[in-house]
């Protein structure tokens, strides 16, 4: 094959890299990052492995741990609804600390000041 001068002419000459010399310094590079994550996420999974295996039993979703004094207290058959509720969304094991009614004063701010909030930000022209 012979080739024109016009195109030899085109062709970097001295300390330029050409297009191919490039191209092989990106895969170079390419190659080494994705090694790089494909051996980060294996030594993730397998710690996230090990730690599942080595996680302590939970608490049966049926015993809750309701002290408060000043709670009313839930009958069974809403703790048993409320605790397969909480095991049909988790899909796991799981453990229920508080059960708060929702007239509760605490829960009732926070709501309040999200509404506040919100109102605030709309600004009247």
């Amino acid at each position: 094959m012979i080739i024109p001068n016009e195109l030899l002419a085109l062709a970097p000459t001295g300390g330029h890299t050409g297009f191919l010399d490039n191209l092989s310094f990106q895969i170079a590079g390419l190659v080494v990052v994705v090694a790089s994550l494909g051996i980060l996420a294996a030594i993730v999974s397998t710690i996230g492995r090990l730690l599942a295996l080595h996680a302590g039993e939970p608490a049966p979703p049926h015993q809750l741990p309701l002290s408060s004094d000043d709670a009313e207290e839930l009958p069974a058959e809403t703790l048993a609804i409320i605790a397969s509720a909480v095991s049909a969304v988790l899909h796991g094991p799981h453990r229920i600390l508080q059960i708060r009614s929702e007239t509760d004063p605490h829960i009732q701010a926070w709501s309040l000041e999200g509404r506040r909030q919100i109102f605030e930000s709309h600004h009247i022209r």
